[in-house]
């Protein structure tokens, strides 16, 4: 090797060292942006949990569990890289969410709509199937990916309204994961980061966090 080639070669192998930092710092930083728009959105619903009804309710969960995604996204490569991770990933029990018809004043509200508004409600009496609300299991973190969200599911049945004929009916339920399953993932996401080390990184480059900012 002559010397002219020698400085080549150490500027090539800084130049590769440099763009492998590069991308490091960059998937960190997605990393820790993901996080941090995680614990804002859950912080803003904490401050407001007490307020607005039902539906309120159910919307700020699916914004919750939506940012959560996205930092579940981001991470995916970490948790598929050993087996602890991969068994958090693919495996570990996070409970169950059920769905259950839509109801209202007693009555399934079905699938029919005129002008955007329900159309025809079915008396229980008068429904020839059994309609019975089903579980989504959540399995793993990847299992808030595979699932929509909300999750969703459409029930069949036959409606015998009296005096009328038999009709085919659907009525779609939803379910949204509750914010104590979506604190105890979230959780799980950050406790294995620090097993890892990421959590120290995130240290470094943020300043230093409390117990409750490395719990959520």
């Amino acid at each position: 090797m002559s010397e002219r080639e020698e400085p080549r070669e150490r500027e090539d192998s800084r130049q590769v060292v440099e763009e492998f930092d590069g991308i490091r710092d960059r998937r960190l930083k997605a990393i820790f942006d993901a996080r941090e728009q995680v614990r804002e959105v859950r912080l803003d619903i904490e401050d407001r949990r007490f307020s607005g009804g039902k539906s309120n309710q159910e919307s700020a969960m699916g914004i919750y569990r939506s940012t959560l995604e996205t930092y579940l996204q981001e991470l995916e490569p970490l948790f598929l890289a050993n087996p602890d991770g991969r068994e958090i990933w693919d495996d570990r029990d996070f409970g169950t969410v059920v769905v259950s018809p839509p109801v209202s004043g007693g009555r399934i509200v079905t699938d029919e709509y005129h002008c955007g508004r329900p159309d025809e409600y079915a008396e229980p009496e008068n429904v020839r199937e059994n309609v019975n609300p089903v579980e989504y299991n959540l399995t793993g973190l990847s299992s808030l990916l595979s699932y929509p969200n909300p999750l969703t599911y459409t029930f069949e049945f036959r409606h015998n309204p009296p005096g009328e004929r038999e009709k085919r009916r659907t009525a779609t339920g939803e379910g949204y994961v509750d914010k104590r399953t979506l604190d105890s993932m979230f959780r799980a996401a950050n406790r294995y980061l620090a097993e890892v080390g990421i959590g120290i990184d995130m240290q470094q480059s943020e300043g230093p966090q409390n117990v409750e900012d490395t719990e959520f």
